[in-house]
């Protein structure tokens, strides 16, 4: 878990936005833009609430590695937009590739 970029998403209809929408956005995102370009390579498949906006962040400063069970954002589901898995302005979350992340998890050792 050592590929870390921020990048904020400016824009984003909360109220009309599902994840799967938001998700094609993102790597719509990482396919365009040269300073993203080393991340291109993975293979994502996972969108995860990191914090919410003005919470408290964990440790880990990749993914939040709680709350695995409620904060995982349902691709699947284009149904339920953002705004109804409680995103708001400022809210943080993390993309990442599923099997890598609980690979990580059972040995959670950073290689910077």
């Amino acid at each position: 878990m050592t590929n870390v970029k921020n990048h904020i998403f400016h824009h984003v209809d909360l109220l009309d936005t599902n994840p799967k929408q938001f998700f094609d956005m993102i790597l719509k995102t990482i396919n365009t833009e040269g300073n993203l370009r080393p991340y291109r390579n993975v293979k994502y498949d996972t969108i995860k609430i990191y914090t919410h906006a003005h919470g408290t962040k964990t440790m880990n400063l990749v993914i939040n590695m709680e709350h695995d069970d409620d904060w995982v954002l349902d691709l699947s589901n284009e149904g339920k937009e953002l705004v109804e898995y409680g995103i708001q302005n400022e809210t943080e979350l993390s993309i990442y590739n599923e099997g890598e992340y609980l690979a990580y998890k059972k040995d959670p050792v950073d290689k910077w």
